[in-house]
């Protein structure tokens, strides 16, 4: 019997196609690392927003404390300053914007017993390096916002 015939067809057949491993290993890594780094990317969006979101809850909190407006901000931002630990609040800016509809009075007298202030965060500075091609799908600025409801009877007062 001479088994090493059928050896010496299969033994060519692996010659040739030596080396064919590693390139499909090339086209798979370039699809799968394009892949993985866009869900880290938005992973982290997600976190950043999540950490804004939750610090202006907490700055929406602090505003129910009796003061006036004035006062209430500087809790409000005394709040983000503790809460936000990352990204870091110094490369946050903040608004507090009054409702359209629900607006608050300069003094603690109005027609409607409530106001809504509207707590914004905004990160302008990027999470992750951007990658060529993927600029549209990963946003550069990430927006937290929370709204509070103030009982103008309390305000302008201390």
């Amino acid at each position: 019997m001479k088994r090493f015939g059928a050896r010496a067809g299969s033994g060519l057949r692996g010659t040739r196609s030596r080396g064919v491993a590693a390139l499909e290993f090339m086209l798979i890594l370039m699809i799968l690392l394009p892949a993985f780094y866009v869900a880290v990317a938005f992973s982290i969006t997600i976190l950043a927003r999540q950490m804004l979101t939750q610090a202006a809850s907490e700055a929406g909190r602090a505003m129910l404390r009796a003061g006036t407006m004035a006062q209430r901000q500087g809790y409000a931002t005394q709040a983000i300053n503790t809460t936000l630990t990352w990204p870091s609040a110094s490369a946050v800016s903040t608004g507090f914007t009054p409702d359209a509809t629900y607006p608050c009075p300069a003094s603690g007298t109005s027609a409607s017993s409530q106001c809504i202030v509207h707590v914004t965060l905004t990160l302008t500075q990027p999470m992750t390096v951007n990658w060529p091609g993927l600029g549209a799908l990963v946003p550069q600025n990430i927006v937290g916002t929370a709204a509070i409801t103030l009982d103008t009877s309390t305000l302008g007062g201390s």
